[in-house]
């Protein structure tokens, strides 16, 4: 449902050490060449010991996954290996429970969240398949009781594959619609999307860019209820779950029995196992057993047990990435049907998603040409990342293919996209103001080779391949087996950047409009940070009676806004790490929506006693610095208005 990298503390160990330990003193003698000579053998001792690539049978696998899974404190995994068309490891690794200890086996149920989705694309597409409806039909025509806003409409309507492919444009959930606190476990979905329909908004042209949101998913959860005619998981469980054979999987929102995991927190305490609203998002509970057959069905194509569940199109065209303007132009990777395509530097692209909700962290991901796949969740929410690198590179080890053939860069044509370029696919609109910012990639072409440049990153190289599936021009980084990045020609006149490293939709932008925000930005937080010394020096001169109370309280002002900011953000963290207490008043509610109006009231007083200073004629250096501090603190409220923070109470947004 919420969609890493780690650094190893030994190399930050190592790092420190290099740059703030005292160089050692230098040893002479048998004694020093005796040290030298124990520290060389153990170096290399120690060097064998070490994996020189990746792990060569399956025991290997799950060592190695083990010696992860303790670095990161995650107490157990859910575990699926296929290679070479075979299942050779089914089961789990550690503990589904701390308290009994408890093991985790091919039984054991862990929430799959996200991966909730590739089964409800399935379904929506059974529904296609029975002539219930089509992919192209708009939904407004099939589910005309959902009120959704589209300004795009009609020449642009949101249509059934917008829905399954994240390119309706609507917004992703907001913070008091996650998780479902009310006395009814199963809330009805019609009205989940009637009560929190302001995310129902269609921000850009449907099919043009990507951007998550699982809103949409219920939207689509509904459309199976209302053709299928009985509640979406009976309909998925009776097409789709029943057919593949995965006989335990369900979508309860309410843990029955001892077959379930328990999940845990960063910290490692228990997380409760909360219902959530938009359940045809991330209400799928699986274990490994099941996602065996499952990762067989993607891999033989649509055949179980002999028996063709599904026609082998429908996988295809679940798995083809074809909904954004970047996918039309010819770029192969991207987000198909409920389905990702991924991986552009391994020989071998996986299809499949993954999946997250407190407590849990899952991904599958399979590649049916080389007949191998993988099915985990682990029940710590964190450290995927490493778990899920280590088994691909397994499954990938005796894999070899050519990278794509660079070709020579036409540098008088891609001339006419160097420039900077602005993401404009945000997730969550409440966010977009940080993408606004700081999202950025500057394109440039030096001694004939096309560089590209993420905001505060290093730049690097992309080479030109051949495109044989669209109008646009096709880039892959040195490491790519794939295109990943394309640029795309408009009707604007204005060409769209689309990049598996930055984002999947960026458009060119005045590099000084982009860079003005952020000096303005920086800038400000700097002064008014500043201004917080500065008032603690002018309390120091009005406790000693240098300067009158009155005037002191004068010159705070603009510190307000320091503690407004304070307010704003401690209060967005805890609404975050307690998202299922967002829907209601609470002390970290109130926090944003009291700390926005200090920032208001701050921002107007320092204005008007910043005009005050100069008609009183104050120090002229102290009536510059405070209006200064006056001008940023309009910057950051104008800043925080156009980002919708001022004065939101997030337990009614």
């Amino acid at each position: 449902m919420f969609s890493q990298t780690e650094k190893s503390f030994f190399g930050l160990k190592l790092l420190f050490r290099n740059s703030f330990d005292k160089p050692p003193k230098k040893k002479k003698g048998m004694k020093h060449a005796f040290e030298v000579t124990v520290a060389l053998v153990f170096s290399v001792l120690v060097a064998k010991a070490q994996p020189s690539g990746p792990p060569l049978t399956s025991r290997q696998l799950t060592d190695s996954l083990e010696v992860l899974m303790e670095r990161n404190d995650i107490p157990g995994i859910m575990l699926t290996i296929v290679k070479d068309d075979s299942t050779i490891f089914s089961g789990g690794l550690g503990v589904k429970d701390k308290g009994t200890n408890s093991q985790v086996d091919g039984s054991t149920l862990f929430r799959l969240g996200s991966i909730t989705k590739s089964f409800v694309a399935l379904g929506v597409l059974r529904l296609v398949e029975e002539g219930k409806f089509s992919l192209e039909d708009e939904v407004k025509a099939l589910v005309p009781e959902i009120d959704f806003e589209n300004s795009f409409e009609p020449e642009h309507p949101v249509r059934v594959k917008h829905l399954l492919s994240h390119t309706a444009g609507f917004d992703d959930m907001h913070l008091n619609e996650v998780y479902n606190t009310s006395d009814t476990i199963v809330y009805p979905l019609k009205k989940v999307l009637e009560q929190h329909k302001k995310t129902l908004k269609v921000r850009w042209q449907p099919g043009t860019r990507y951007a998550y949101s699982n809103p949409g998913w219920t939207v689509a959860g509904y459309l199976i209820e209302k053709y299928a005619e009985r509640p979406y998981d009976e309909f998925i469980t009776e097409a789709v779950l029943n057919p593949i054979g995965m006989k335990t999987s369900n979508f309860k929102s309410v843990p029955e029995g001892q077959a379930y995991s328990k999940g845990y927190d960063g910290t490692g305490r228990e997380v409760p196992f909360l219902p959530i609203y938009h359940r045809p998002a991330g209400a799928f509970n699986s274990n490994a057993n099941d996602m065996a057959r499952f990762l067989s069905f993607w891999i033989n194509r649509g055949m179980v047990d002999s028996a063709q569940v599904f026609p082998s199109k429908v996988l295809d065209l679940m798995e083809r990435p074809v909904y954004t303007l970047a996918n039309q132009a010819g770029l192969p990777v991207g987000y198909g049907l409920g389905n990702y395509t991924f991986d552009t530097q391994l020989p071998a692209s996986f299809h499949g998603h993954d999946g997250g909700i407190d407590g849990f962290s899952s991904s599958y991901g399979y590649n049916s040409q080389y007949g191998i796949g993988y099915a985990i969740s682990n029940n710590a929410g964190k450290g995927m990342g490493d778990l899920v690198n280590l088994i691909k590179q397994f499954l990938v080890q005796d894999i070899s293919v050519a990278k794509p053939a660079a070709q020579a860069l036409d540098v008088e044509t891609m001339r006419q996209y160097e420039g900077y370029y602005l993401f404009k696919a945000s997730r969550n609109q409440i966010f977009a103001f940080i993408d606004r910012i700081f999202s950025t990639c500057e394109v440039t072409i030096d001694n004939d080779t096309l560089y590209l440049k993420q905001f505060m990153k290093d730049r690097f190289p992309v080479v030109p391949v051949i495109n044989s599936n669209g109008e646009g021009y096709l880039f892959a980084g040195l490491k790519d087996y794939v295109p990943s990045h394309a640029f795309v020609p408009t009707d604007t006149g204005e060409p769209v950047l689309a990049t598996a490293v930055v984002g999947n939709y960026l458009e060119r932008v005045k590099y000084s409009s982009v860079v003005t925000k952020r000096v303005l930005l920086v800038v400000s937080l700097v002064l008014l940070v500043s201004s917080c010394f500065a008032t603690l020096v002018w309390l120091i001169f009005a406790i000693r009676k240098s300067l009158p109370w009155k005037e002191f309280f004068r010159r705070m002002v603009p510190s307000l806004v320091v503690v407004g900011l304070v307010m704003v953000s401690t209060g967005l963290l805890g609404t975050i790490n307690k998202l299922s207490e967002a829907g209601e008043p609470n002390v970290n509610g109130w926090l944003i929506y009291l700390g926005g109006w200090i920032i208001l009231f701050s921002a107007f007083l320092s204005t008007r006693f910043g005009i005050m200073n100069f008609k009183l004629g104050e120090k002229k250096a102290f009536s510059v610095y405070y209006i200064l501090l006056a001008f940023s603190c309009v910057i950051v409220t104008l800043f925080l208005y156009d980002a919708g923070w001022m004065g939101l109470k997030v337990w009614e947004y």
